[in-house]
């Protein structure tokens, strides 16, 4: 029997979780912006920026996420301090996920 060991980045799921609150704090029209979004919750307007984008990651790569299977290398630092594409399949190339 084989064990798959995962790894759940529990700031990582935060982060994600967060940026969907987020997302739908705006699309609701609760608020207008990156920046009213960092003043309510208390929060840099860059990272509220950078968190707003990982809303748009590939369902698989969230999947992987959630499940704990991302590459060890795949963390919330990784994903902002690059520009990530929308295109999911520029995203796995650039985050080298098969």
């Amino acid at each position: 029997m084989s064990i798959n060991k995962t790894n759940h980045d529990q700031t990582l799921i935060r982060a994600i979780i967060r940026s969907y609150k987020w997302n739908k704090m705006l699309d609701s029209g609760e608020v207008k912006s990156a920046r009213e979004i960092a003043e309510k919750e208390n929060a840099e307007r860059t990272y509220a920026s950078d968190l707003l984008k990982l809303k748009f990651l590939a369902p698989e790569i969230i999947a992987m996420i959630l499940n704990g299977t991302q590459p060890r290398t795949l963390n919330l630092t990784s994903l902002t301090d690059q520009k990530i594409p929308m295109c999911w399949r520029q995203q796995k190339q650039l985050l080298n996920i098969a």
